[in-house]
């Protein structure tokens, strides 16, 4: 069975995900597809970007920053601060924390479950 679409959005990343949602509020159908898994190997929403590039990096060069921060510059506002540390598990478990609250949050943007004209496929793109 064959089934059209009047657009076809090739990722659910930022930009694809908002492309898609803003295709059906003009009333158009819209056909997703998008084959990112999870790291427990569920489909996910959000893409590269969310899942393991821009989010997850930027949540790891906060916590670098902030240890910088605390060496290099709290002094000059009076901050004394000594044995600081960087604990790697650490940080590795708060950006998996920040993905996976973002990740469902991409999900519920605008009900992705395939309801007001958006179909979703978790497949490669070809």
């Amino acid at each position: 069975m064959s089934k059209s679409f009047d657009v076809v959005v090739i990722g659910a990343g930022p930009a694809g995900y908002i492309a898609a949602i803003r295709a059906t509020q003009l009333g158009l159908s819209v056909a997703c597809i998008d084959e990112w898994k999870n790291r427990d190997g569920k489909n996910a929403f959000g893409g590269t970007c969310l899942n393991a590039g821009c989010i997850p990096s930027k949540a790891l060069l906060e916590s670098s920053e902030l240890f910088h921060r605390a060496n290099h510059e709290f002094s000059k506002h009076g901050i004394s601060v000594s044995n600081v540390s960087v604990d790697i598990a650490k940080m590795q478990k708060r950006k998996a924390s920040i993905v996976r609250v973002a990740s469902p949050a991409c999900s519920r943007r605008q009900k992705w479950k395939g309801s007001s004209g958006m179909e979703n496929f978790w497949v490669t793109a070809k």
